[in-house]
């Protein structure tokens, strides 16, 4: 037997407020893309499209409050995806759209931001690179050796922030833009013993 509590409850979750979505579409450098040039699409954490509203090709309105997939194409080649959390009445999604490369190169990209930080970490230490995306939906993470070196693969073109961690201390940060006239951006990072900059 289902109590009239259950009842409520169940009709209270499935009469979640609706919330508005607009896109705002980037390259992976940060140039802006013109919105005649891009279509959005938005699936449900099962799959399914939502279905399109009455809205600008950028706008997405009437949108349930829940976990979505956002795609975002741009003509002539061009694509972004990105997880998206709607719980709140109006909110602002930054998608980068990654340069399409055909058939021959692997979906997640082939160039790396590689380095050397000095001096080393001290043995035993827990030093870690975080490569992220400033405006593609892209962010990998690799531990730094002994002897100072890093390497991080798999990179679309684009800009990224380069962070350095000891532990959970941030002791580096720096802006990187990678293309395909480099395939191995190395940086050289020095930092004093106590982790300031040099």
């Amino acid at each position: 037997m289902i109590s009239a509590t259950s009842v409520a409850c169940t009709a209270q979750a499935l009469d979640l407020p609706d919330g508005i979505v607009h896109v705002q579409p980037y390259g992976p450098f940060g140039s802006k893309v013109a919105p005649s040039q891009i279509t959005v699409r938005l699936y449900t954490s099962e799959g399914k499209l939502v279905p399109e509203k009455p809205s600008s090709n950028l706008t997405l309105k009437g949108v349930p409050y829940g976990v979505y997939r956002l795609l975002v194409f741009a003509a002539g080649g061009g694509s972004g995806e990105c997880t998206l959390r709607v719980n709140t009445k109006e909110m602002w999604v930054k998608v980068g759209l990654a340069i399409s490369y055909g058939d021959t190169l692997g979906p997640t990209g082939f160039l790396i931001i590689s380095g050397d930080i000095k001096p080393g970490p001290s043995p035993g230490s827990d030093w870690w690179v975080r490569a992220e995306g400033m405006f593609l939906n892209r962010r990998k993470e690799e531990p730094v050796g002994t002897s100072g070196k890093f390497s991080i693969g798999g990179l679309d073109m684009g800009t990224y922030l380069v962070e350095v961690f000891e532990g959970s201390k941030l002791r580096h940060v720096e802006t990187v833009e990678i293309d395909t006239n480099q395939l191995d951006t190395h940086l050289t990072i020095s930092l004093q013993s106590n982790g300031a900059e040099r």
